[in-house]
């Protein structure tokens, strides 16, 4: 499965001032961001596209593990001042974000 046209379409009016990228297929040579990030896109049936390393957190982190299998529909790489993963969600049909980092 893969982001819908319109659904692109709403990220990246949501996401202004950022260039958006919906799979590492797509992003320059250029644009350098965490090797981990490689899988990002749309969250598919086996839960890819989430950073393997959050299995590290489930533990101590439970309600995060939750979060991300149950509301994160896919990640999207943001490109400003430096790559951010932005992890793409919605709720009662408004579309949210939450913005990852590497410092």
């Amino acid at each position: 499965m893969s982001w819908s046209e319109p659904l692109k379409q709403r990220i990246v009016s949501e996401l202004k001032g950022y260039d958006v990228y919906f799979a590492s297929s797509d992003v320059p040579l250029e644009v350098k961001f965490p090797k981990q990030w490689l899988g990002f896109g749309f969250l598919n049936s086996e839960k890819k596209h989430i950073p393997a390393e959050w299995a590290d957190f489930t533990e101590s982190l439970p309600w995060v593990s939750a979060w991300l299998d149950k509301c994160v529909i896919g990640t999207v790489l943001a490109v400003s001042d430096k790559p951010y993963l932005m992890y793409v969600y919605v709720e009662n049909g408004e579309l949210y974000f939450y913005m990852g980092a590497l410092q």
